[in-house]
């Protein structure tokens, strides 16, 4: 009985090992078309980039050689700057403080600060009518929308003479618009801002005026100019802020038999009388030149082996991108 019984056991014990046996066989079938699978895919890929190799050769050749004829067609862009203090004096806005209020309500400010007038500097030589202004008094126009360069060699100007004739100074007329290729205010305005760069540093109080351009005497001549121009336009506001509020003084003088008020008046006009000498005496009246502008030696931009580096490293991405697309593109059954 117990061979009897034992009998159906061994069996079942055969055939497991059996199934476990052909378990393994698969297993060992799997792992050996699984390794040759990975070799097929292996030698796909290698295949699909031996055939690409001339795409990413050209493209790696060609953008190098791109970037460097671009870097070159660019001409050389030269930048100075001067440096300059706020040389209002604050002694008489001092003095004004105790007739701030009798001064506000006669309309008057006399109560003006450094700060608020500087931050009007800087904003004003960035507004388009002093630009516009200043770019016609001397005649600048030209220089922003027809030249094209520098010559180095020749040190002269390279003009792009299918826009203006610098012998004539004249503009080209447009052939088929019949209109000259005359920039309008708001171009030449547009040119002029991209070019100048200002900044105050906040604990010096410092302000850094510069200008890039193509032309590197132009660009400390300009930055001079400019300069001359902000200051001698507060100079003059100044002066006749200052003979309006005499002539409202004595005026009011005449007006009032009070003799504190007429001390008052009489204090206000002694001070506004000071304010109009020291303009009138004051050479650089708003921005005092702590650092004259030079002009520039060596260029600021373009910024060459830069420009190669970003065209042939664009053009390494780019074609590395074409090259693995090709091999791992999804494919249609």
């Amino acid at each position: 009985m117990t061979d009897i019984e034992n009998g159906p056991r061994r069996i079942d014990l055969k055939i497991s090992r059996v199934e476990e046996r052909a378990n393994r066989s698969v297993l060992r079938s799997e792992k050996i078309i699984g390794t040759i699978d990975s070799e097929c895919d292996a030698k796909k890929i290698f295949r699909e980039l031996w055939r690409g190799k001339w795409t990413f050769f050209l493209i790696n050749v060609l953008f190098p050689i791109m970037g460097a004829f671009y870097a070159l067609s660019l001409p050389n862009v030269y930048k100075s700057e001067g440096i300059y203090a706020i040389s209002r004096q604050q002694a008489i806005n001092t003095q004004f403080e105790r007739y701030g209020g009798l001064a506000a309500m006669a309309g008057i400010n006399i109560d003006s600060h450094e700060d608020t007038t500087v931050n009007q500097a800087l904003m004003l030589l960035k507004s388009w009518p002093f630009i516009e202004s200043f770019l016609s008094k001397y005649e600048m126009p030209p220089y922003l929308k027809a030249v094209k360069g520098w010559s180095e060699n020749d040190q002269k100007v390279i003009w792009d003479e299918d826009l203006y004739d610098p012998v004539q100074k004249k503009w080209i007329l447009d052939p088929e618009s019949k209109l000259t290729f005359e920039p309008t205010s708001f171009e030449t305005y547009e040119s002029f801002v991209r070019m100048l760069h200002i900044n105050r540093n906040a604990k010096t109080g410092l302000v850094t005026i510069a200008i890039e351009y193509y032309i590197p005497e132009l660009t400390s001549k300009w930055i001079g100019l400019l300069v001359e121009e902000i200051n001698t336009h507060f100079k003059n506001r100044d002066l006749s802020e200052a003979r309006h509020n005499i002539e409202y003084f004595e005026k009011k003088i005449s007006e009032t038999s009070i003799a504190e008020m007429r001390s008052v008046f009489f204090d206000l006009i002694e001070v506004q009388t000071k304010k109009l000498m020291l303009a009138e005496v004051r050479g650089e009246y708003l921005f005092q030149t702590i650092a004259s502008p030079k002009v520039a030696e060596r260029k600021s931009k373009p910024r060459r082996l830069v420009i190669i580096l970003l065209v042939t490293f664009s053009g390494l991405v780019l074609s590395s991108f074409i090259l693995f697309w090709g091999v791992f593109r999804p494919t249609k059954e």
